[in-house]
């Protein structure tokens, strides 16, 4: 069953329930923010337990309440960002599904990154001796 929520306005702005900006602290969205996209991935150091979320609604008159956010646990997490337009009817949800990595998991991670920066610095190196 779905639910579909009409709202008739002489003046669309007041019923605007789009973020201009989505982004988490030193956190990377999967995919890249867009307005029209309301679900996200995203993947955490083990160490993160709260996220710093910047959203700005385009309306600047519109209310963003955030949820979730605050108390990252191991695995899958649900961050819910809802936008209400100014009318204070009409309303957005954005959803973020975060996943905060395990100690296993963090320390594969931070090996592979160690991996992959050797392997850029040798292709430097290779680059740089071959131009000279």
């Amino acid at each position: 069953m779905y639910t579909i929520q009409v709202t008739k306005t002489s003046n669309p702005e007041l019923a605007n329930t789009s973020l201009e900006t989505l982004a988490i602290e030193n956190v990377l969205l999967n995919p890249n923010f867009e307005n029209n996209t309301t679900q996200y991935n995203a993947e955490v150091s083990n160490e993160i337990t709260k996220l710093n979320i910047l959203a700005i609604p385009e309306n600047e008159n519109a209310n963003v309440q955030i949820s979730g956010y605050e108390d990252i646990k191991e695995g899958d997490n649900k961050i819910l960002i809802s936008v209400t337009a100014q009318n204070g009817i009409t309303k957005r949800d954005y959803q973020i599904n975060v996943y905060r990595r395990n100690i296993q998991e963090e320390e594969s991670y931070k090996e592979e990154q160690e991996k992959q920066k050797e392997a850029l610095e040798h292709a430097y190196e290779i680059e740089k001796t071959s131009t000279t």
